[in-house]
């Protein structure tokens, strides 16, 4: 592949794990590819924040807000397929398996949602849904949740407590070099020194830096590390708390 096409097939790659989004036909989904495609996750987790913006700013001209945030939800689910949503049930189910740590990860990988997962999907939608109604400047809070949440994830993607399970969508992704990944993910959170304060920014990173250790205490404990269900988790619980700082 030439120095042009080699980027936008890895960009493709990385929409195509990341969304619904369709992709070209072309794309080479080979090994090199698919490590390096990590690289765009920041940049298409502002290509899918900025694409739900437009659409509640759409439908913000016809609907109320609290329709607009519903059919936003609904939206969110239908662009990513449900990816961090499903993470997160995953994880709750988990949790709630009594046993070690194969015991949980296979309950993690069980295509069967079950109690835990169900209640913690609906508390997730319905919190949501109230701190978004909650918020004085919606697009704002969207723009900063929807695409913070997502590069503190990825964030758990360079841990060195991630660990390989079997049939694992995300473990293709992980060992990129980390010192690259970090200085794409800092060039990806430049637009929020624009869109926040200088006091809801530092309150944000105390506040995530925080819930990021208390989630890799969480994850070790009941799987033994991180993987891609953890991460679905991680981005849920932090799309949450960052609508609850900005409210």
């Amino acid at each position: 592949m030439n120095l042009i096409k080699l980027p936008l097939n890895n960009l493709l790659i990385a929409i195509g794990f990341l969304s619904r989004i369709p992709i070209a036909s072309w794309v080479n989904f080979d090994q090199a590819n698919l490590r390096n495609s990590t690289y765009y996750f920041p940049v298409v987790s502002w290509l899918i924040t900025l694409l739900l913006v437009f659409i509640y700013s759409l439908v913000s001209l016809i609907f109320p807000q609290t329709i607009c945030i519903i059919l936003l939800v609904l939206c969110g689910v239908l662009v990513t397929g449900a990816l961090h949503e499903d993470g997160l049930a995953d994880f709750c189910d988990a949790v709630g398996v009594m046993g070690g740590h194969e015991k949980k990860i296979e309950a993690m990988k069980d295509s069967r949602l079950g109690s835990f997962g169900v209640i913690a999907l609906i508390l997730a939608i319905g919190a949501k849904f109230v701190f978004l109604d909650a918020q004085s400047n919606v697009v704002v809070a969207l723009l900063v949740c929807l695409s913070l949440s997502r590069l503190f994830a990825f964030t758990f993607l360079i841990s060195s407590q991630y660990i390989k399970t079997q049939a694992s969508k995300s473990e293709t992704f992980v060992g990129v070099n980390r010192l690259l990944f970090i200085a794409v993910l800092s060039l990806c959170a430049i637009p929020f020194c624009f869109l926040l304060d200088w006091q809801s920014a530092g309150l944000l990173i105390l506040v995530l830096f925080v819930l990021r250790f208390f989630l890799l205490s969480l994850f070790k404990k009941h799987v033994g590390g991180v993987n891609g269900d953890c991460m679905g988790a991680a981005q849920q619980l932090s799309e949450l708390v960052i609508l609850l700082v900005l409210v």
